[in-house]
């Protein structure tokens, strides 16, 4: 199961670069399964097909949690934001680096502190499809960039 705040970092490890034109459009199933489709394709429609294709059959090897982008609205108050910048120091941080996987930007206090940033959200950015395997295991193994605060800007105690 891809954890939520993996969701945008398995899409980007299957989507090869676009150059043509037209949108997609990403729906999800109630088991979790996701599925791209074009949205017009532009002046050659085949070829936007033969890439959602190639995209869906990548995202076949994933299943989702049902709110993939429910970790952003975790933290909301400026004393979640503080929380959130303590466990990125004293855990997140140490635990990408003991796995060389620190984010190319690493997030300073006043990243937490804007209303309008999510630096947890740029822990984990996969290279390609077969490092998205990995980073999942670091994933599981390091936690989500939001730590102790569960849904709803709650404490955890787990």
């Amino acid at each position: 199961m891809v954890p939520a705040d993996l969701t945008m970092a398995a899409f980007h490890s299957c989507m090869p670069p676009w150059n043509g034109e037209g949108g997609f459009a990403i729906s999800m199933d109630a088991t979790g399964h996701v599925e791209f489709s074009a949205l017009g394709g532009g002046s050659d429609p085949e070829a936007a097909d033969a890439y959602t294709a190639a995209i869906n059959s990548c995202m076949t090897g994933f299943t989702f949690e049902s709110a993939p982008f429910a970790y952003r609205d975790v933290v909301s108050s400026s004393v979640d934001r503080l929380i959130a910048y303590d466990y990125a120091w004293r855990w997140m941080l140490p635990c990408l680096a003991g796995h060389d996987r620190l984010p190319s930007h690493i997030p300073s206090f006043s990243d937490f502190a804007k209303p309008e940033g999510a630096p947890w959200s740029n822990y984990y950015s996969p290279t390609s499809r077969d490092d998205f395997d990995e980073l999942l295991e670091v994933r599981y193994t390091c936690g989500p960039g939001t730590g102790p605060l569960q849904p709803h800007g709650e404490f955890s105690t787990r």
